[in-house]
């Protein structure tokens, strides 16, 4: 059993609001999470649903010299990886979709980094793939450097000048704004596409002795943060809490950090349930989620043994693997995929109406169904399009469910990003 840290000692870490204490995670119950996980295992992309059921490997060509790396998922149920010098998309099931070779990209200094990548991720819409560059470079003294570009998902498109940065790890907030390691991992960088370069957010201390923050993620709904705090022995995923709306002002407050694990070496990936009410990281002895990220007491549970690099994708695992039609028209279609997603409509207030609009699937199914959720829970009888908030639901979040189904084909459903109701 590994003992998790969830809230800092006093007098080493000062937080707010927050009491120290360790919890250890064992196996619990896990609660009816939405999305699917992404990972690697071995030196393949596999799939699974959050409690760890229903493992679903999606490439078989990984190699110890050419492994998968860095997985990600848009909306629509479509998943990219890297392998080697190129960007490799296929449906959720594992269905090959096209590959990219994008170019070598230039370091701060003019020296080109390439071939092989070594980051990925796939905007929410599934139209545009953030990619990044490592690599090592002598000037006064040799250190890591890296660089990041936009291509279009479903072909290359030339790197804009305007969309490039000389960071990593980028992370998409929105369509149009990604969060990136600072140079040299000591801050969070922000980047609005076509404005750049990427601009400094926060960082924690000062050089020399600034900590090392890396892989940062925020929730779908812009109230929380994650990211790998320290390297080495010291590793550990640490989640804050985030005022404003750092999916749109201009210059996002700073966060607040709220938990930390225990140091571990190789902790990192960390990954937000769609509706933000879980968070899941990687370690060496695999994929662990805890629900609840904010709460620092909450227990953690290892659902996949030797998953490594994982991230959460909103679009649901099938049952069996979609078999989509392939350009020759030879391949039956036994499965529903998501097209374009579904949005709310409506404000998350006491006596207001959230309804659920828009939304495309291929073929285009003969029923759809509906459940909204409570903090990620069903509620009873609300199986409509549209839901009226009560005084029961102040002060939680709000999401729903939308299940596509036809005779004959596999569902598909799709989960909202949760509406917090005022209290």
């Amino acid at each position: 059993m590994r003992t998790l840290l969830h809230a800092a000692a006093a007098g080493v870490i000062a937080l707010s609001a927050v009491a120290a204490g360790a919890t250890t995670a064992t196996a619990v119950d896990s609660p009816d999470l939405p999305g699917t996980l992404l990972y690697v295992k071995g030196y393949d992309v596999y799939a699974a649903h959050p409690d760890g059921t229903g493992e679903r490997r999606l490439t078989t060509d990984g190699t110890a010299t050419s492994p998968y790396r860095s997985p990600t998922g848009d909306d629509h149920g479509r998943v990219v990886a890297v392998r080697g010098p190129l960007i490799h998309r296929m449906t959720i099931t594992g269905s090959p979709l096209n590959t990219i070779d994008p170019p070598n990209l230039f370091d701060v200094w003019g020296n080109p980094l390439g071939p092989d990548l070594d980051t990925a991720a796939v905007s929410p819409d599934g139209t545009k793939i953030a990619y990044s560059y490592e690599g090592t470079v002598c000037q006064w003294v040799c250190g890591p450097v890296w660089a990041t570009a936009i291509t279009a998902a479903d072909h290359l498109s030339a790197p804009s000048d305007n969309s490039q940065a000389s960071e990593d790890n980028p992370s998409w907030v929105t369509d149009s704004r990604l969060i990136l390691n600072d140079s040299g991992e000591l801050g969070v960088d922000l980047l609005d596409l076509g404005k750049k370069p990427a601009r400094d957010w926060f960082h924690e201390g000062t050089s020399p002795t600034a900590v090392q923050l890396s892989e940062p993620v925020t929730s779908r709904d812009g109230t929380m943060l994650a990211l790998v705090r320290g390297g080495g022995a010291g590793a550990h995923v640490a989640t804050y809490r985030l005022g404003g709306d750092i999916r749109t002002d201009t210059t996002p407050v700073e966060p607040t950090r709220v938990c930390v694990n225990d140091p571990v070496a190789g902790q990192g990936s960390p990954a937000f349930a769609p509706d933000g009410s879980a968070l899941a990281w990687s370690q060496p002895d695999g994929v662990w989620v805890e629900p609840d990220p904010l709460d620092c007491a909450a227990e953690a549970t290892r659902v996949v043994a030797g998953g490594t690099q994982v991230s959460w994708t909103t679009a649901e695992l099938p049952a069996a693997p979609d078999q989509q039609q392939d350009p020759g028209g030879t391949t039956p279609v036994t499965g529903l995929a998501l097209q374009t997603a579904p949005h709310l409509v409506g404000k998350a207030r006491v006596g207001k109406v959230l309804k659920v609009k828009g939304g495309a699937w291929s073929p285009a199914p003969s029923v759809l169904t509906y459940q909204w959720l409570r903090n990620g829970k069903p509620i009873k009888k609300a199986a409509k399009a549209s839901y009226r908030i009560t005084r029961k639901d102040r002060g939680t979040r709000i999401s729903v469910r939308v299940t596509a189904s036809s005779s004959g084909l596999t569902s598909m459903s799709w989960t909202s990003p949760k509406a917090k109701v005022r209290r």
